[in-house]
């Protein structure tokens, strides 16, 4: 539904721009380039490992501080036809149990050091992050890595989520303004990807199971595909972990 907001409010934007081309330019005048705010960007490198994956470091020491931000060029416009929400639930299953962890396991293993897994889905391409304090960056390292890349896709869990899918696509039903927003995207975007919905329909919903997801997490989910970003204060030897099990990553 977020997407669908997105496309609409871009639609008002692209009038707005319109708008102020119009304007005569001494009335624009207050927004010289002298008054114009300045941004910079903070120093950063850029390292890519042997499996493919790139690495973006940005270190910052003022607050002990550190997160790790996995971008995956894998967002709900790769949907298969007849699977749409597949990719949604491959992301949103990542944290329903990993590695020697059961879903609840994970979140406390999480909750211990004060952070979550955050996961965001966008049409183009999905996020994983992590945040926490520096001291705590290897356990963290060690829970993200087995996080994004041994989940277990159990079936108990894919039908938790299913369930919960079904209830927000209904609800969106029974909502006016989604369901207009909804009806809207479809008719301007027919047949093209980002004219579907990011959870998929009901039927699309209920049709997965868990060897669809393996498959698509495999086929899609890839180092190749990925930009793992390392943020904050960050040890040499964080470093040399990320390199080692990101390295690694087949």
């Amino acid at each position: 539904m977020q997407s669908i907001l997105r496309l609409k409010n871009c639609f008002f934007a692209l009038a707005a721009l319109f708008f102020l081309a119009s304007c005569s330019t001494s009335s624009l005048n207050v927004f010289s380039q002298d008054s114009a705010p300045q941004f910079k960007l903070p120093p950063y490198r850029v390292e890519k490992l042997a499996s493919g994956v790139e690495l973006l470091f940005i270190e910052d020491r003022r607050l002990p501080a550190f997160s790790l931000t996995l971008l995956s060029r894998a967002g709900s416009r790769i949907d298969p036809s007849g699977q749409g929400g597949i990719t949604l639930m491959m992301a949103s299953l990542l944290e329903k149990g990993a590695g020697p962890y059961s879903a609840t396991e994970l979140a406390d293993a999480y909750g211990q050091y004060g952070s979550d897994f955050d996961v965001d889905v966008d049409l183009d391409y999905s996020t994983f992050s992590v945040a926490g304090l520096s001291k705590d960056q290897n356990s963290l390292i060690d829970l993200f890595s087995k996080t994004v890349l041994e989940p277990h896709f159990s079936k108990v869990e894919l039908d938790r989520l299913k369930a919960q899918a079904v209830a927000v696509v209904r609800r969106g039903y029974d909502n006016p303004s989604e369901f207009a927003n909804l009806a809207f995207n479809a008719s301007i975007l027919a047949g093209h990807p980002y004219g579907a919905s990011t959870y998929g329909s009901i039927r699309e919903i209920q049709s997965l199971s868990p060897e669809k997801i393996k498959a698509h997490y495999k086929a899609y989910f890839t180092p190749e595909n990925s930009i793992l970003a390392v943020t904050g204060d960050y040890s040499p030897e964080a470093v040399e972990k990320i390199r080692k099990v990101f390295g690694a990553w087949k």
